[in-house]
């Protein structure tokens, strides 16, 4: 099964449920599934602007290809 599939199948309709707690970040606390959810979207994508940045300052012209293992110069 796909994570896409478990996710839809686990989550669906379940965006507005609340916790047994709020999910504590110090300046801003999370009570939903949803803000849960909205906010991992958010941090992963900011891990992916920093790969980005990244490979741009090294000059990479294809952001997105992927090596499958690294070379030794």
């Amino acid at each position: 099964m796909t994570q896409e599939k478990r996710i839809n199948e686990t989550f669906s309709n379940r965006l507005d449920e609340k916790g047994e707690r709020a999910f504590d970040l110090g300046n801003v606390k999370l009570y939903s599934v949803g803000e849960v959810f909205n906010f991992a979207l958010w941090h992963e994508g900011r891990h992916q602007d920093v790969i980005i940045g990244i490979k741009q300052a090294l000059g990479v012209e294809d952001l997105w290809r992927v090596r499958n293992k690294i070379e030794n110069n």
